[in-house]
């Protein structure tokens, strides 16, 4: 018996030796697995900040070549503007060339207007004829440059008898400067700054204001919410705004993009920009405007906040372009 006995006492020595040597073991693997999932979890911090690098690279890269895009666009149209002021300028004073002295007749120059006869040693040509009929309708708003005599109605007097709220304007304090601008532009424009407004307070706004089918509604607000609410509380109000813009039936209704100012954070400023990609997407979706204007340092006040003289023109530029192409 005693035998027996001293051989289970060895065997449980041993069984409880191999029980530690288990739970060392275990005790390596629990380590061994601690550091994987600390190694996991680095890991997935660096994709995640690879990817938010990324996105942010992709956000500015489309920025910037909207800003590209822009420029040459205002490029082209300040070509147009030249050449159309060429023209006139060429269909009202001919050429040295074309003024010589020549024989009274009758006949076709080299620049297609036609002689019509002669004045004091010069003659005269149907440009000269063209000058006069531009004399005549001076005081009527009509404005004739092609040499053919066809006239060319002004755009103030086309739309003279436009209503002062053709096209309204409302946001924030952003609109007051630009809205004077557009309001001494042109007798359509009317505009409505609420001081430090976010969006839900345009949108309280334009419920107050009721239906105005008449109207083509301008809206810029979201520069005060920008910087203490996420993107997604943002695009929230955006939605509900543009959703009671809507029950209103206005005739047209966009939305100016959140401009840039230069207090924000660059956490703060990809949001923005964030922000204007989806807001574009949202409007595009739902058949309404979207303005955007590229700023730089000089269209800011000392504030970095606020748009000074000239940043306050080119908006309002900016946005005169864009609602003239659905006046009615």
């Amino acid at each position: 018996m005693e035998d027996r006995l001293n051989k289970l006492e060895k065997e449980m020595l041993e069984l409880k030796a191999r029980v530690s040597k288990m739970e060392e073991r275990m005790a390596d693997i629990e380590t061994k697995v601690v550091r994987m999932e600390g190694k996991q979890v680095l890991m997935d911090d660096k994709v995640a900040e690879v990817l938010s690098e990324f996105t942010i690279s992709e956000i500015k890269h489309h920025d910037a070549g909207k800003q590209i895009g822009d420029r040459l666009n205002d490029l082209s149209g300040k070509l147009v503007a030249l050449e159309v002021q060429f023209q006139d300028v060429s269909v009202r004073w001919p050429s040295l060339e074309d003024s010589r002295v020549v024989p009274a007749r009758k006949g076709i120059i080299g620049n297609g207007a036609e002689i019509v006869g002669c004045k004091g040693g010069y003659r005269e040509t149907s440009q000269d004829v063209t000058s006069e009929r531009n004399k005549a309708d001076a005081g009527k708003g009509i404005k004739a440059v092609r040499v053919d005599g066809s006239k060319a109605i002004s755009f103030s007097e086309k739309y003279r008898d436009k209503k002062s709220d053709t096209v309204l304007v409302v946001g924030d304090s952003l609109v007051r400067g630009v809205g004077a601008h557009l309001e001494r532009d042109s007798q359509m424009y009317s505009s409505l700054s609420l001081g430090g407004a976010r969006i839900e307070t345009v949108e309280a706004e334009i419920t107050r204001m009721g239906e105005k089918p008449e109207s083509h509604l301008v809206v810029m607000v979201g520069t005060n919410n920008i910087k203490n609410e996420g993107s997604e509380i943002i695009m929230g109000w955006y939605e509900k705004l543009l959703d009671e813009a809507e029950k209103q039936k206005f005739r047209k209704i966009s939305v100016v993009g959140i401009l840039r100012r230069d207090d924000l954070s660059s956490f703060q400023n990809s949001r923005r920009i964030g922000i204007n990609l989806r807001l574009q997407k949202l409007c595009k979706d739902k058949g309404i405007g979207f303005v955007y204007k590229d700023l730089v340092t000089e269209h800011l006040g000392r504030d970095k906040l606020h748009l000074s003289e000239f940043g306050q023109e080119e908006v309002g530029r900016c946005i005169f372009r864009h609602c003239k192409h659905f006046l009615i």
